[in-house]
């Protein structure tokens, strides 16, 4: 039995951007388990068109497969080739050229157009073989054109650098997306989304137009497709791709240094003199420059493009702690939550690997984790509390809480009431633990046992390398057996009266000045907070 599909992508190894290697990785090392997971190897293919790459930059030299298999086949064709088929391209890359190489050398009775940084999850595999295997019962399947949206995995999530575990697990527990899929829209520019179609009615198409025009290539062949092909919206099979998201923060940087050094924006060639002297300011060559190149350029104003980061930075944080707190109607000293302490877990959320926050026994955490969620919606947030007949309204309460979180949270989201080691063995197991990438939040209060006590001790020696910072919360600290603090990995880098923060010494020498909150800093989230208390006071009035 031969291929049934076969994904095409196109890619050059020009540092035109600088994760272009790890997004590429990323992309196939996903593919090519998921396919292997399934057991799909003997019906699936993958084809890259490496399109006139340096010989000593050539993307099978540089891409690493975390398995081998004969999934994967990368095409070389040399940078001599590859310019004499993109004379007028922009940047000498003729995508059209480099997708109807690779649909000339599929093996398969279907092949796939899709961009580089774009994935299936499991279930996405598995649902395209059972469509492709006629499993839905769709009339005349292999005359259709298929078009497959996108989701866009959240930007905050992927710079964690997230294990492929920890991505499919995030795929497969919740659904996520910036914007809403229409189920009519077929049009799939500016690279979102994929094409199916059978290699025979590639062919009949003609593949993509190798001749330059002012459409993208996508456009172009939604255009000509739609005249020969009835349209069939994959999301009604329960298919869709994943694509790695790109920063817009960069972006928003990039506009506004433009407007200060009147560097223009181009989506085609010109030959504008204007463009050339404009082009002097930054001493970049004469040549036609990609919007890739364009990015890569501002490394000669690197250091306003930071100070620009690092001001934005300090003002929305702590701008937005302050609101969402005095939205939430909490005192900036309430008994149970400190603003300080809210602002340190975000600004650490911000800058480290954290992707997982368990919170343990803390009967306000509700009030934590709505915060937290408010900024970082991504995030896989965990709680265990006990389960008492003291504290019906309390469970009551807080599982209402957590369903209102879950609705505007893209993240997993779990909570156990229970007093069995077991039920939190199984939430322990659920968590997708990667290397410090776990906040853990332990309230002293709720451990009322040496048993109970020397249980979460076992779990901290166990994942000591999964968690980066523990808080203790009422000085559970100083409960712990000595014997335990002698061989925890664990430094104390914050104290206050309430709650002590510990970092796990094998990352202390990286963040051991991040714990401190300025003078500037206590002042601005007084300010926002005490302005927005009195905003929202005046707004429930009226």
């Amino acid at each position: 039995m031969g291929k049934i599909l076969t994904l095409v992508y196109t890619a050059r190894n020009d540092d035109y951007s600088p994760d272009f290697i790890q997004r590429l990785e990323t992309t196939l090392n996903l593919n090519v388990e998921n396919i292997l997971n399934l057991k799909l190897q003997n019906q699936i293919e993958i084809i890259i068109i490496d399109w006139g790459s340096e010989f000593k930059k050539r993307l099978s030299k540089k891409i690493f497969l975390n398995k081998k298999n004969k999934i994967v086949n990368i095409h070389y064709v040399s940078p001599k080739v590859s310019k004499n088929y993109s004379n007028k391209w922009p940047n000498f890359f003729n995508e059209s050229a480099a997708y109807n190489l690779g649909i000339k050398k599929a093996k398969s009775k279907f092949v796939l157009y899709t961009q580089h940084d774009s994935f299936f999850s499991k279930s996405g595999f598995y649902n395209l073989i059972s469509l492709l295997n006629n499993k839905y019962e769709v009339k005349n399947f292999e005359e259709n054109l298929y078009y497959i949206p996108t989701k866009f995995l959240n930007i905050n999530f992927y710079k964690k650098s997230p294990s492929l575990d920890s991505i499919n697990y995030h795929i497969e527990k919740h659904d996520h997306t910036f914007h809403k899929i229409k189920p009519s829209s077929f049009n799939v520019t500016s690279g979102q989304g994929a094409i199916l179609l059978s290699k025979k009615n590639w062919i009949k198409l003609s593949g993509f137009r190798e001749k330059w025009n002012r459409f993208s290539i996508d456009t172009d062949l939604f255009f000509r497709s739609s005249r020969l092909f009835k349209k069939v919206n994959t999301l009604y099979f329960g298919i869709n791709v994943y694509t790695l998201s790109r920063s817009n923060l960069k972006e928003k940087l990039t506009k506004r240094i433009e407007k200060i050094i009147k560097y223009p924006r181009h989506n085609s060639i010109s030959s504008n003199d204007n463009f050339y002297k404009e082009n002097k300011i930054l001493k970049i060559n004469n040549n036609f420059q990609t919007k890739f190149e364009r990015i890569s350029n501002f490394n000669k104003i690197k250091k306003l493009r930071i100070n620009l980061n690092k001001k934005m930075y300090e003002k929305l944080n702590t701008k937005d702690v302050a609101r969402n707190f005095a939205k939430n109607n909490l005192n900036y000293k309430n008994k149970k939550v400190d603003i300080f302490q809210i602002f340190l877990i975000l600004k650490w959320i911000d800058i480290s690997d954290t992707i997982n926050m368990i919170e343990v026994g803390n009967m306000n955490c509700d009030k934590i984790l709505k915060i937290v969620s408010q900024d970082n919606p991504y995030l896989n947030l965990f709680s265990f509390n006990k389960n008492s007949q003291d504290e019906i309204f309390f469970k009551s309460y807080f599982e209402l809480m957590m369903e209102k979180i879950k609705k505007n949270h893209n993240g997993y989201v779990r909570n156990v009431f229970s007093e069995d080691k077991n039920d939190y063995n199984n939430l322990i197991n659920d968590i997708p633990f990667d290397q410090f990438n776990t906040i853990l939040n332990i309230n002293f209060d709720s451990l009322k046992s040496k048993k109970e006590l020397r249980y979460f001790e076992d779990l901290i020696k166990n994942k000591k390398n999964m968690i980066n910072i523990i808080i203790f919360e009422n000085n559970l600290y100083s409960n712990l057996s000595e014997s335990f603090k002698k061989k925890i990995d664990f430094k104390k880098i914050f104290q206050k009266k309430k709650y002590t923060i510990y970092i796990n010494k094998k990352i202390y020498k990286k963040f051991q000045n991040f714990f401190k909150i300025s003078l500037y800093e206590r002042l601005s989230l007084l300010s926002y907070f005490y302005s927005y208390k009195i905003k929202y006071f005046l707004k429930n009035l009226i």
